[in-house]
């Protein structure tokens, strides 16, 4: 008796090894942003009270990671911020990603209003994606980002899209 309720339990085990492991690897190799996965160049004007300011960012997108890097130049193309984030999902299924300040160099700058909207972690819910060609998407982030405004990405490298 007691050796039919042990092989049942090895048995329960292996098969749940198994299974589990092989909904795991289904659910690696089909990811939902597969197709926007790359490096993308996003530039932008940001104005406040104080100056203007052109912000240049780098967006990586690998797997269910999203890494942003961002230089930000006065009017007189003086550098004044770069900024890391790094973004994760919080709910996949409701697109919801939470993004986290890495770094800041340097930490402040003399506009008040900038240092709080580049220093506040903020989360994004509902974020669309339209692909409008293999190289260029265009990001629409306005529930939640303090900018709240459509961003054109632009692949560094460009690859040749394939005819529908």
């Amino acid at each position: 008796m007691y050796k039919k309720i042990i092989g049942f339990c090895v048995l329960s085990a292996f098969l749940g090894g198994v299974i589990g492991s092989s909904f795991g690897f289904l659910y690696a190799y089909f990811n939902p942003m597969s197709e926007i996965e790359g490096y993308w160049e996003v530039n932008q004007l940001i104005k406040t009270p104080v100056d203007q300011y052109h912000l240049n960012s780098r967006v990586t997108i690998l797997g269910r990671e999203i890494a942003t890097s961002a230089d930000l130049y006065d009017d007189h193309a003086n550098f004044k911020v770069n900024r890391e984030m790094l973004f994760r999902v919080l709910d996949i299924k409701m697109n919801i990603f939470n993004g986290k300040v890495v770094t800041m160099v340097p930490e402040r700058s003399n506009d008040e209003e900038l240092n709080n909207l580049l220093t506040a972690p903020y989360v994004i819910s509902y974020p669309m994606f339209f692909l409008l060609d293999c190289n260029t998407v265009i990001m629409e982030q306005s529930q939640g980002h303090p900018l709240g405004t459509a961003r054109l990405l632009k692949r560094v490298n460009n690859i040749s899209c394939k005819n529908p």
